[in-house]
């Protein structure tokens, strides 16, 4: 039986997520679900929004973690916009889903916004 992969780095994940949804009109969330040994459980679109607006809702987030039996998650959304500084609702959102992953012992391993120019990871930045 073949092992899931295992996810050789952020860099080599967000390089194949920016070049699927870097140029969509649209925000789109997608949460890449891990075991224990960081391999990709499953990846999927959690949320789809507007030019400029994307509703998440933390609790759909970690009720899909459970599901799957993850212990960690990477989430990683687009900003049609081409920037790639999270917004307070950006921040604010994900300190939440922080918090809804946390209470089930599931890891928020990062968030990051992805844009035509390139990204910015939320944990590198501190918002975290």
């Amino acid at each position: 039986m073949l092992e899931a992969p295992l996810l050789p780095s952020l860099e080599a994940l967000l390089d194949y997520v920016r070049a699927d949804i870097a140029y969509e009109r649209a925000e789109q969330l997608r949460a890449f679900f891990l075991d224990a040994k960081t391999r990709l459980i499953r990846a999927e679109i959690v949320a789809r929004g507007s030019v400029d607006q994307l509703v998440i809702h933390p609790r759909e987030i970690a009720r899909r973690a459970l599901e799957l039996g993850a212990v960690g998650v990477i989430l990683v959304h687009n900003h049609p916009s081409g920037e790639t500084s999270p917004s307070n609702a950006d921040i604010t959102t994900t300190r939440a889903i922080c918090s809804a992953l946390g209470a089930i012992d599931v890891e928020l391993h990062d968030h990051v916004i992805v844009g035509v120019s390139g990204w910015t990871s939320m944990r590198q930045e501190g918002n975290l």
